[in-house]
């Protein structure tokens, strides 16, 4: 993980990041910066001695502990107990299907006539002169 501000990121201009690599590089008046990240601190908890070896080394540091009320986990179950009561109410919509629909009464298939060839042409094609009246319908410019 990495925490940077917003508005510093912002003040970089463009910036090219490789977090494969865990790096950043960016240029600002022809000079360029790169900052690497330290792969032995990513998605693994440090262990005491490496905490006390930052802490000999920097003098400063944080321990961050998560803790979870019961209330959330009362609410998170109180919630689930809502959604499987709303799902079994209503079984018949939100079951898979296991085959086709049924038929219907009337059949709403578009019926071609004997003989007719089917146009060549892209989908969504239009003429040069019709774009700029589309255009303005679409985006009413």
């Amino acid at each position: 993980e990495m925490v940077l501000g917003m508005d510093w990121l912002a003040s970089l201009g463009n910036i090219e990041a490789n977090f494969g690599n865990l790096c950043l590089k960016w240029e600002v008046e022809g000079r360029k910066y790169l900052i690497n990240g330290d792969p032995a601190m990513c998605n693994r908890q440090a262990s005491w001695k490496a905490m006390m070896r930052a802490l000999s080394n920097e003098g400063l540091g944080f321990y961050v502990h998560k803790v979870e009320s019961s209330s959330a986990d009362e609410k998170q179950s109180e919630q689930s107990n809502e959604w499987d009561q709303l799902l079994g109410e209503f079984d018949d919509i939100f079951h898979m299907p296991t085959g086709l629909p049924p038929a219907r009464d009337h059949d709403h298939a578009i019926t071609l006539k004997a003989d007719a060839t089917v146009p060549n042409l892209r989908p969504y094609s239009f003429a040069c002169q019709e774009e700029g009246w589309r255009m303005d319908i679409l985006y009413g410019l």
